[in-house]
């Protein structure tokens, strides 16, 4: 039985080479900032993501609390923040922005669109 596991394994390592499967910085990031209050119906913040990938940072809203979602993002630990906002409602599409140079983090937060007050936000994620 050992025997054919270790044979599978070697199998599988061989197939993975064989189409290029390694680690590379784009695969090692921290991958989505999810932040999730819980409560979606009764006073609670609902919830958002926000990803970086492919060049692009996103804000995703999953929650109809009358809250939008919004992705904050920086250049390096120490850049300005900008936000994307999505104030579409919950089940829209993602709010797309193109972002590049150097390391980028990001984190989803939750917010009020018309004063463009922040309510919370997750911990920041980088690239």
């Amino acid at each position: 039985m050992r025997a054919i596991l270790i044979a599978i394994g070697a199998i599988l390592a061989s197939a993975a080479a064989l189409i290029g499967l390694t680690t590379t910085s784009a695969s090692a990031a921290d991958g989505p900032s999810i932040l999730y209050s819980g409560n979606c119906t009764s006073g609670g913040y609902g919830s958002a993501w926000a990803f970086y990938f492919g060049g692009k940072v996103e804000a995703i809203d999953e929650c109809p609390d009358g809250h939008s979602a919004v992705a904050e993002w920086k250049i390096g630990s120490s850049g300005s923040v900008s936000k994307l906002w999505n104030h579409s409602g919950a089940g829209s599409d993602p709010a797309t922005k193109a972002v590049s140079g150097g390391t980028i983090y990001y984190r989803a937060c939750t917010g009020e669109y018309g004063t463009k007050a922040i309510l919370q936000c997750a911990a920041w994620k980088h690239s």
